[in-house]
């Protein structure tokens, strides 16, 4: 069933029990004045007639003997509901004596017993074939019971004018409850059209169309701030954050086959002449004199050196640069960097490394942090050491992050080189022929970013290139 209906349904239900409580209680409130109305006439009448004021006019009551004789009953005011319908005096054992009207009022045993006993019944409903009948009795003493010959006087009045006003008055709410429903039920689903489930039209809508294009531009305009205006907040949210995945993992895609394209182009080279080395070895051997022999062994490990760290390079930048935190401990980056400075002097043994190592902690993958400061060591070696100045290495704190910096004394790097060096496969022109894949800085700048960090590159004063990697530290950090 569809929500504007169930809606709908809901506020008819809801109208319906209203306007039934209130029709109800407004026919009960009309029903209880006009009866009360009626009984308050009754005690009038009553009353005027326990005074016993002799009158020789008011109603006229014919002896039931058929003797002919008259009684004169005094009757109250017109404000006070005027002479009663219905009239008659009893005997002490319930015979009437004289009677008023076309009716004669039934004697009951409860009347009987407020004869006996002297005091008032309580107004009660008597039915008379068509008529609908009202009465008191009320018992006389005194001069009331010597004036009026009697012990007791019966009083009504029809109840037929109320039943009828009554009876209208319940058609007229009924027509009236069932317009109100009806108009609820028109107002809702208007309401419900323009202001409820105009929103959830659009949110429905911009489903469909993601869900059947995938396209996930449009966005949904917000029109309130309650429960529907935040579902819309939340679900342009989910959009943003969606496209925000989708346009990574584009990114994602596109990298990785530049890197691809990219690793293919520089395997070509080593690969090419490892294979050529190899055939010659195959079809010259016999030719070749020992020492050539000797040479071209060299150049075929040299060349599979250089592809296995190419290759090893290409694994490490295949990892992508999201974090991982499930792998993430944590890393005393002092104790880090002095290890990384051993295996640097091992492999670099005329360059001056030296070092000023402050202590700091930081919470990352501490494979990943030693290979990037194993490259920033082996890049300045190989850049900035070739001119004879040391390498310093050093580790501070700067606010929220540690800072490892590694000053070489070298050429530099040029103002609009700074940028692209971290780019795979970017080596200046002054190192070209040097060893060294072209990936190196591109591996610490990946490594930097899944540590939700950064590196960059500034002049070293004096002359040479300073590059600086910065990572979130914890909290303990010294």
């Amino acid at each position: 069933m569809p929500l504007r209906r169930r809606l709908s349904w809901v506020v008819a239900a809801v109208a319906l029990a209203v306007v039934a409580v209130s029709a109800s209680a407004a026919w009960l409130t009309a029903r209880t004045v006009m009866r009360a109305s009626v009984d308050d006439a009754l005690r009038a009448q009553a009353s005027v007639v326990l005074d016993a004021k002799s009158t020789s006019r008011g109603m006229v009551l014919r002896a039931r003997d058929g003797s002919g004789r008259l009684l004169f009953l005094p009757e109250p005011p017109a404000r006070q509901g005027g002479p009663a319908e219905y009239a008659q005096t009893l005997a002490a054992d319930g015979t009437i004596i004289t009677t008023r009207g076309d009716v004669t009022l039934p004697v009951t045993a409860a009347d009987l017993a407020a004869i006996a006993g002297g005091a008032t019944a309580e107004p009660r409903d008597v039915r008379l074939g068509d008529a609908h009948l009202r009465i008191l009795t009320v018992p006389l003493t005194g001069t009331a019971a010597a004036k009026f010959d009697a012990v007791a006087v019966q009083v009504g009045r029809p109840l037929n004018g109320v039943d009828d006003a009554l009876r209208k008055l319940w058609i007229a709410l009924l027509i009236v409850g069932a317009l109100t429903v009806l108009a609820a039920v028109l107002v809702a689903r208007a309401f419900a059209r323009r202001t409820i489930l105009r929103p959830v039209r659009d949110l429905a809508a911009a489903v469909e169309h993601v869900e059947q294009t995938a396209d996930l531009d449009p966005r949904i305009p917000v029109h309130g701030d309650d429960e529907l205006g935040d579902l819309t907040r939340h679900f342009n949210g989910m959009l943003d954050r969606l496209e925000g995945y989708r346009d990574d993992l584009r990114r994602s895609v596109a990298e990785q086959r530049n890197l691809v394209a990219d690793a293919s182009h520089e395997l070509r080279t080593p690969v090419t002449s490892l294979r050529m080395n190899a055939e010659l070895l195959l079809e010259e051997h016999d030719a070749l004199s020992e020492p050539d022999r000797q040479a071209m062994l060299v150049a075929v490990r040299d060349q599979s050196d250089v592809l296995a760290n190419l290759i090893t390079d290409l694994i490490e930048l295949a990892r992508g640069d999201v974090p991982d935190e499930r792998a993430e401990e944590t890393i005393e980056l002092d104790a880090l960097v002095r290890e990384c400075l051993e295996n640097a002097r091992r492999d670099h043994r005329g360059v001056d490394f030296r070092a000023d190592l402050a202590a700091a902690s930081v919470r990352g993958r501490r494979d990943r942090l030693a290979r990037a400061v194993s490259n920033l060591l082996n890049n300045a070696a190989l850049h900035g050491a070739a001119e004879g100045g040391p390498v310093e290495v050093s580790i501070a704190r700067a606010g929220e992050r540690a800072e490892i910096r590694v000053i070489d004394h070298g050429p530099g790097v040029p103002a609009a080189e700074r940028e692209r060096i971290f780019d795979r496969f970017r080596r200046g022109d002054d190192v070209r022929g040097r060893r060294g894949s072209g990936l190196g800085l591109a591996i610490v700048r990946q490594v930097a970013r899944s540590h939700r960090g950064e590196v960059t590159v500034e002049d070293t004063p004096g002359g040479g290139a300073t590059f600086v990697l910065r990572v979130p530290a914890t909290s303990d950090a010294g």
